[in-house]
């Protein structure tokens, strides 16, 4: 059986699990066709309105997200920024899937409003 998971329940995750010393404020996900649009406000290292926008496949069963672009204000993030914002947040998928290491997504499919996958626990 798929699981759904909703970019609302998403948003009221990571809004919960944000600390407030985090360099980043009003994180939020919005998932549509096939894409992962994230917005938010960077406070350090310097100040401004951020968005990206991302694709994820399944690599051995784990979810790997890959940014294809992003900005901060108009400016373009650097590519070789993106590509260690990705590590990391492809670090911490696959090490909170591994310290569980229960289950092995099979399917992913993101669409209008909502993130849809299926697996097997291990």
């Amino acid at each position: 059986d798929a699981t759904e998971i909703s970019d609302t329940d998403i948003n009221k995750l990571i809004s919960t699990m944000t600390p407030a010393e985090a360099p980043v404020k009003d994180v939020r996900v919005s998932f549509t066709d096939g894409k992962i649009l994230l917005t938010g406000k960077l406070t350090k290292p310097i100040e401004g309105e951020f968005t990206a926008e991302a694709g994820v496949s399944l690599i051995d069963g784990v979810p790997v997200i890959k940014l294809t672009k992003a900005a901060l204000g108009s400016l373009p993030i650097p590519t070789f920024l993106l590509g260690s914002l990705e590590t990391a947040a492809n670090e911490a998928i696959k090490s909170a899937l591994s310290s569980q290491n229960i289950f092995k997504v099979k399917k992913l499919e993101i669409k209008n409003g909502k993130i849809v996958f299926s697996g097997q626990i291990k």
